[in-house]
């Protein structure tokens, strides 16, 4: 009876639907579970705290938001409340029900392809067709502007109508409204609607005990709170790598209220992969990256009563590929980036604090999940840290290490190891490194966005601290600096 529309409203909805009843796929949906959602929401969208709740959803045109329809309104005699009512039934199986109704139209409708209603949906619009108040984000139904022929609103059918109802309730309210969470996988997708159901439900239950007309927004970010609900699914499963479950997410913050807004959020396959495979792999240091990114409180409020809106780390995941360099320096070198050191993680990082919590492992998975590195390009990255971890280790190259850690300069950097082969030759009667292996490291771009050669440089300084914690313990003097701020 249900099948996937790749449009994110609908999907959405047909899994609310399925969670409603409890279904592990829209599949299973019978004709029975519809009228059972139908006449939930039939009841409970007229009231609140879900009536106030759906105003992020559905403007004040909305057949359950409208007061002129409200028949519980004082001073109405009963003729009125029996006429309001009359109507309220009507607008809600013009929602609802019309999926009940066998339809004729030519019309089809633009989800599911099925013949469009044969109600009106609206006064102003014509039979069949839907507008704002039916599918966020539209334009109001006096707009012509961008329908074929001037014709306002989208041609749409009754299953659809009723998916676009439910979809409200398998999102989470964070952010500027709600936050719907839609993958290529439809397993995904029904196990991120039914975390979401499960948690509306609950604050529902919890504001009507209370008295509540509202119900309480999520305090994560929608960034934030996307990625600890993948990761609590996946916790969920057996195995931490499902290869059927690893699909991209696209998430859709909106509001269709007075001040309509829309922001998307994409995670990758690449993202969500790495993610899963470094919290299963390592999971100390996957901890402690966690566990070092959450924001801090600046208020009057004690760390004890703050509860962290985003975690730095995963917001940083939304900007991957593009801030690659950034964010090995930021979380796997844990170094300020050299041009800003204004906000709450950064100026956290201290080299000489952190040092010994930095490990390359979690940064070859980085690079060959985000970054699609070869394995030979990796390897050559490793030795040629390795080489120098044994030059400093041996040479005591307090200076050598505090310049290669701190250069911002290219010339320089390039001329002190320049100098430093030369030494090395000198002694040894052997190159500390050969050009083809430094043009490899350092002059080698990554990809049309990747070629700055301080992320080489940041690469090969991960390795060479790797490998030299103990040394490190014993020379922390050899350690950079914290450099001041750039204005």
């Amino acid at each position: 009876m249900l099948k996937e529309t790749g449009h994110p409203l609908v999907d959405v909805g047909f899994a609310t639907i399925a969670a409603h009843v409890n279904k592990n796929s829209i599949t299973a949906v019978t004709a029975d579970d519809l009228e059972t959602v139908a006449a939930y929401l039939e009841a409970e969208f007229v009231v609140n705290p879900l009536r106030s709740f759906l105003t992020v959803a559905f403007t004040s045109n909305a057949w359950f938001i409208q007061d002129a329809y409200n028949p519980d309104k004082p001073q109405l005699t009963d003729k009125q409340r029996a006429t309001r009512r009359a109507t309220r039934k009507k607008l809600a199986d013009a929602h609802l029900r019309q999926w009940q109704q066998p339809s004729t139209s030519e019309h089809r409708c633009v989800f599911t392809g099925e013949p469009a209603v044969a109600e009106v949906l609206s006064n102003t619009l014509t039979v069949g067709r839907a507008a704002r108040a039916q599918i966020p984000l539209l334009q109001g139904d006096d707009t012509i502007n961008f329908f074929p022929n001037g014709n306002a609103g989208l041609p749409v059918s009754g299953i659809a109508l009723l998916a676009l109802q439910a979809f409200p309730l398998g999102s989470a309210k964070a952010g500027n409204g709600i936050l719907v969470v839609h993958s290529a996988n439809p397993r995904l997708t029904l196990s991120f609607v039914k975390t979401f159901y499960q948690h509306n439900k609950r604050k529902i239950e919890q504001a009507r005990i209370a008295g509540d007309d509202r119900i309480p927004g999520e305090v994560r970010s929608p960034k934030t709170l996307l990625i600890e609900t993948l990761l609590k699914i996946q916790a969920e499963r057996e195995n931490y790598v499902d290869n059927d479950q690893i699909t991209s997410i696209v998430a859709y913050n909106l509001n269709n209220g007075k001040t309509p807004s829309l922001a998307i959020y994409e995670l990758p396959h690449e993202i969500i992969h790495f993610m899963l495979e470094a919290k299963g792999l390592f999971p100390n240091q996957w901890n402690q990256l966690v566990h070092s990114s959450w924001e801090q409180s600046t208020g009057k409020k004690s760390n004890n009563d703050f509860v962290p809106r985003r975690n730095y780390f995963y917001e940083d995941m939304f900007d991957l590929p593009n801030n690659a360099k950034y964010f090995i320096r930021r979380y796997f070198l844990k170094m300020p980036y050299l041009t800003r050191i204004d906000d709450d993680i950064q100026s956290r990082y201290y080299l000489h604090d952190t040092y010994h919590l930095i490990d390359f492992p979690v940064v070859e998975l980085f690079l060959r999940e985000v970054f699609l590195m070869d394995d030979l390009r990796i390897a050559r990255i490793k030795q040629f840290g390795d080489k120098l971890a044994n030059y400093i280790r041996a040479e005591n190259g307090k200076r050598f290490f505090r310049t290669f850690a701190g250069e911002s300069d290219y010339t320089n950097f390039r001329q002190g190891l320049i100098k430093s082969n030369e030494d090395y030759v000198r002694v040894t009667k052997e190159p500390l490194f050969t050009i083809d292996e430094y043009v490899d490291v350092f002059e080698r771009q990554y990809s049309d966005k990747h070629h700055d050669w301080r992320l080489s440089r940041d690469l090969v300084l991960i390795r060479i601290i790797e490998q030299l914690k103990d040394w490190l313990g014993q020379n922390p003097d050899a350690l950079p600096e914290r450099p001041e701020p750039k204005h």
